[in-house]
């Protein structure tokens, strides 16, 4: 990626459509991209019916950013796709939601 965009991923992350609708906000992108911390804030907009967090938006907070850091990690010899993807809910989520997004750590090639 460009040095120029990856300089403005994170507000470029921030005001996009699908994460500005639901409140999602990225703190912080690591450098290296090998972690990005996400929140949520559990607004009327983004709460379900019983007044949690509706899991759509939950599972959004994760789902660009393993491919994402793939990507800048693996470098342009590798195509990278999202082929798919499942989560398992610990508890309702009736607070703000925060995320830490680690990769893989793996050897050296």
């Amino acid at each position: 990626m460009k040095t120029a965009l990856k300089r403005h991923m994170r507000m470029l992350l921030n005001i996009w459509a699908p994460f500005l609708g639901a409140g999602i906000r990225v703190k912080r992108l690591g450098p290296d991209w090998k972690e990005i911390d996400v929140e949520m804030k559990l607004r009327w907009w983004n709460a379900n019916y019983v007044g949690t967090h509706y899991g759509g938006s939950l599972y959004s907070m994760t789902d660009p950013f393993f491919m994402l850091m793939l990507i800048e990690n693996l470098g342009k010899d590798y195509i990278v796709r999202d082929k798919s993807a499942s989560i398992r809910f610990k508890k309702t989520g009736t607070r703000n939601g925060f995320r830490q997004i680690p990769t893989v750590r793996t050897a050296d090639p």
